[in-house]
């Protein structure tokens, strides 16, 4: 989806933010190194955005709107989960403990970190194409898309990154 938002943006003629080279190539870089680990893929929402939780008069909560939902890695939805509630890390570990009834390995730490990347990355691209297009989003695409420089920095810092695997 990364690759049809961007061809999408500048189909549109989208004004791509200070840095998108680099950082689309570090994103390939990451994706070259998740494709590489062994993911059993279950069914997935992909888009647990605050806005598609429904919680009821008596308590109980729905998840809607299932457009992007399919076969995936689920530690993406909690990556976005994270991500749209603006959980700490220790918040994060709090509701993945719960979540899985169990500590999070190290390798899924690593995987919803990359998702976190990957996806401020794919919604930044979807904001300029939807802006081109004429929706305002404000500062929403720009501030994922700085994200997005930032948790890359941090992830060199906490993984291994191998920059010559494409």
């Amino acid at each position: 989806m990364m690759e049809e938002y961007e061809a999408l943006a500048v189909e549109a003629g989208g004004d791509f933010y200070t840095g998108f080279e680099a950082v689309k190539n570090e994103v390939k870089v990451l994706q070259y190194q998740y494709r590489q680990m062994l993911i059993e893929q279950t069914p997935c929402h992909i888009d647990p955005a605050c806005s598609n939780f429904l919680i009821t008069d008596d308590t109980k909560m729905y998840l809607i709107d299932w457009e992007y939902g399919g076969m995936f890695d689920p530690l993406w939805d909690i990556a976005a989960f994270s991500l749209e509630a603006g959980l700490t890390r220790e918040k994060e570990n709090f509701f993945c403990e719960s979540y899985f009834g169990r500590s999070v390995t190290e390798e899924e730490q690593e995987r919803i970190f990359m998702h976190k990347i990957f996806q401020d990355y794919l919604w930044s691209l979807w904001t300029l194409f939807k802006e081109e297009k004429g929706d305002n989003f404000g500062l929403y695409g720009r501030h994922r898309f700085e994200r997005v420089k930032r948790n890359i920095q941090l992830y060199k810092t906490s993984y291994v990154m191998n920059f010559t695997a494409q």
